[in-house]
């Protein structure tokens, strides 16, 4: 009896593994165009692997259900991080070209401060960030231990639940409204498995391309009408 228990008990804990789904409210200023976007965004994992999805198409606002912050719509961002081996596909566009892109990212050279606040409860402490042209600020708490948090982002000792860049170009932030952790036998699905991706520097390459061309188009005014040079990562330096 006392064997057979210990082999059910051997068996749920290895069925069963947890997972973390936080809310984020998200708000990007485009200040160059003076757009302010405001949605929701939703982050699933289990440590392991992990999707991040910024619901631009409002499908998920009216939800309630358990599991639909684990299913990314064809329309939205989706983020699918394999977090130990620091690699991110994701779904994104040129000029409404759309490319799947397999982001193989370097490690995050994160500093920790000791300054502190309170979200939703949680004791999180200051880690800033150079990444790819911009600077962040996030606040992450080792109360949840697992190295994730929302876009692209990993590598500290917990969850970041918030984060927020600013400068002279746009603003973004994006801070924790809801943390759930459960005890579930779902797996996270990566929807880029068959897909035909890039790589980061393939995307990048097209991307000055048609930033090339656009600026050397001008209207009837004799202004050019060039593409950004890039969103959270600065894809143009010069």
């Amino acid at each position: 009896m006392f064997k057979y228990i210990a082999l059910l008990i051997t068996f749920f804990s290895f069925a069963q593994n947890q997972q973390y789904h936080i809310v984020y409210d998200y708000t990007l200023n485009s200040k160059d165009i003076g757009l302010i976007t405001n949605l929701k965004s939703y982050l699933t994992g289990d440590g392991k692997t992990s999707i991040y999805e910024e619901d631009f198409m409002k499908s998920k606002s009216q939800t309630a259900a358990d599991n639909s912050f684990s299913i990314p719509t064809k329309n939205n961002p989706a983020f699918f991080k394999e977090i130990h081996s620091k690699i991110v596909t994701y779904n994104d566009h040129i000029q409404m070209k759309f490319f799947d892109v397999k982001d193989n990212l370097p490690s995050f050279d994160w500093e920790i401060t000791s300054e502190t606040k309170n979200i939703l409860g949680y004791t999180c402490q200051k880690a800033i960030l150079r990444f790819r042209g911009r600077d962040y600020t996030v606040y992450f708490t080792t109360d949840i231990p697992y190295s994730d948090g929302p876009w692209k982002f990993s590598g500290l000792p917990g969850m970041i639940l918030e984060a927020t860049s600013d400068d002279e170009a746009a603003a973004y932030s994006m801070i924790a409204e809801k943390v759930e952790l459960k005890e579930t036998t779902n797996s996270i699905q990566n929807p880029y498995l068959k897909s035909n991706s890039i790589t980061y520097q393939n995307y990048l390459d097209k991307y000055k391309v048609k930033y090339d061309e656009s600026r050397s188009r001008m209207d009837t005014n004799g202004y050019s009408r060039g593409m950004n040079k890039g969103a959270k990562e600065v894809y143009i330096t010069y």
